[in-house]
């Protein structure tokens, strides 16, 4: 079974859940949110699917997890997590340089491509969007066979981005929120944009015309004119979803097993979160474009446009 894969890389915080929520509303099409996170969720952190069951009770994704064991002939938890480590973490990016057969390499393309098939197979839908975000992950799909991979490089500014990592949430299962977030300091948060997007700008470079760049301010500020280069790009026709969002209507995140806590709203709209305007200080504001920069600027990200 040949699987049609829209894949959404970049760094946390960047309105990737959103994107996926969007995108997959509509027919044909299933939101997966952060797949490379599924065995971790209903296995040791026991977190919610967006549906409001626990990921290891949901209906759907227990069948999901049957059918790719079905499809691997094994239990998947045995050995994917330690091939996923192995192959999608941003330092893994030079060992896929070399378009190695390497038994373990062979042995991870075999478990994910089952795996795609398997939500294919129980969700009905043709294409499957996935928000892991990983860059290095978008390039190790794009090396399977019988996958056809489009990838929407996602990036926001980084400004926006270390304003969410430096909000504090208490602890909220059902909400999202596993455990208390305390924030991240803003460098801290700025070096981690900067390291995952140079690696994202690489990986679309290698993969040419299968992937495009998308802005997050362009998606929530031009949602239509965004999902026309998208629908372009992907030949998937975006129409009737740009018709619902001009006409205010509102998304659910379905089944999306990990990602943002909005995926658990049950009304989601396309708002732009561009707090960090008004209550970032001058200095960061000035600071973080030019710390990050020529990453930053390559976007069009400056301090003279905060």
């Amino acid at each position: 079974m040949r699987v049609k894969i829209l894949y959404i890389m970049g760094s946390g915080r960047s309105g990737s859940t959103l994107l996926d929520t969007v995108l997959s509303d509509q027919a044909q099409m299933f939101g997966t949110g952060e797949l490379c996170n599924l065995l971790s969720a209903m296995d040791i952190w026991r977190s919610y699917c967006a549906c409001g069951e626990r990921s290891a009770g949901c209906p759907f994704w227990v069948q999901v997890r049957r059918e790719w064991s079905r499809n691997a002939r094994t239990d998947p938890a045995i050995e994917y997590p330690s091939l996923r480590s192995r192959f999608e973490r941003v330092r893994s990016y030079p060992r896929h340089h070399d378009a190695t057969n390497e038994p373990s390499m062979r042995r991870y393309f075999e478990l994910t491509r089952s795996l795609f098939q398997a939500i294919a197979t129980v969700s009905g839908a043709t294409t499957i969007v996935d928000s892991s975000k990983g860059p290095v992950r978008a390039l190790a799909l794009s090396r399977m066979d019988d996958v056809e991979l489009h990838v929407i490089h996602l990036v926001r500014d980084v400004r926006g981005v270390a304003f969410s990592n430096g909000q504090k949430f208490k602890s909220d299962p059902k909400g999202g929120i596993m455990t208390p977030l305390n924030g991240r300091s803003w460098t801290r948060a700025a070096v981690n944009w900067m390291l995952v997007n140079s690696v994202a700008n690489r990986v679309r470079e290698r993969l040419g015309n299968r992937a495009i760049l998308v802005r997050y301010e362009d998606f929530v500020m031009r949602p239509t004119q965004t999902l026309q280069r998208i629908s372009a790009f992907s030949g998937l026709d975006f129409g009737p979803t740009a018709e619902k969002l001009e006409s205010g209507g509102f998304f659910k995140a379905g089944h999306a097993i990990e990602g943002n806590r909005l995926r658990m709203h049950n009304r989601i709209e396309l708002k732009p979160d561009v707090r960090w305007r008004e209550q970032m200080s001058r200095t960061k504001k000035v600071l973080l474009p030019l710390l990050t920069a020529p990453v930053s600027w390559r976007y069009g990200y400056r301090p003279t446009n905060g």
